[in-house]
């Protein structure tokens, strides 16, 4: 849901970038004098493509949708329309939403590469990948900056290669504070996947974090692919 703040200004924003008007051909009317202008406008059909100029006005392509002849004794006039949305003309120039819009601030990533965890070690994921396109909220090694206050959506898995030795364990970390722990155990002949979820309250430019820990004896890795470790986060309300 965008704010009436960021709309506002998206909008002031297209404004400004077409304030200055511009024009277009609806609609053109030729008559048929002499041979050249039979040659050159009378024989055109529907759907053809003309490149139309007056001035220092108009000068573009359009195509007849359209089109009338008028004819009498005394003289031959065509009329052509052209395909044109709208009655004016298109915007010279939309511009691309702020880069912190009002929207819900949006996260979603994940590991594309294995990221090794050393035994009985705490260690930040690096999530290396955006899943879909990042909106707000900073990110950097493994560390998210909330824009906003408010409260925080964060939910994804943390999937470890195979081993049949220890536990294994997802954490978050709101402002350096644990807030969230899942711990599972493995599972002996396959990959382990430890889930997590929670709603968290964050400040404005408070730190979030997720981290991955295991105590297999020795380092193991965080399995890296799209559905092997990933995380969301959503911004949800004030």
């Amino acid at each position: 849901t965008e704010s009436s703040a960021s709309i506002a200004a998206y909008a002031a924003a297209i404004l400004a970038a077409n304030a200055t008007p511009a024009r277009c051909c609806n609609s053109l009317v030729l008559p048929v004098v002499d041979a050249r202008s039979h040659a050159h406008g009378a024989t055109l059909d529907l759907y053809d493509k003309v490149h139309v100029t007056y001035s220092d006005k108009v000068n573009a392509d359009y195509r007849i949708t359209a089109l009338e002849h008028q004819i009498t004794p005394k003289k031959w006039i065509v009329g052509y329309s052209f395909e044109v949305v709208g009655s004016v003309a298109a915007p010279q120039l939309v511009p691309a939403p702020p880069a912190t819009p009002g929207g819900l601030p949006w996260r979603d990533v994940y590991r594309a590469a294995a990221q090794s965890v050393a035994t009985s070690t705490f260690a930040k994921v690096l999530w290396d990948t955006n899943r879909t396109p990042a909106i707000s909220m900073a990110y950097s090694s493994g560390t998210f900056t909330a824009d906003r206050a408010g409260i925080y959506e964060v939910r994804g898995v943390i999937t470890f290669a195979s081993n049949a030795t220890g536990s294994r364990i997802a954490r978050i970390l709101a402002a350096g504070t644990e807030v969230y722990r899942n711990t599972i155990g493995t599972n002996p002949s396959s990959l382990t996947s430890v889930p997590f979820s929670d709603s968290v309250r964050l400040a404005a430019g408070d730190t979030l974090e997720i981290e991955a820990w295991q105590n297999s004896g020795g380092s193991l890795d965080v399995i890296g692919s799209a559905a092997g470790s990933k995380a969301t986060i959503t911004y949800l309300r004030a």
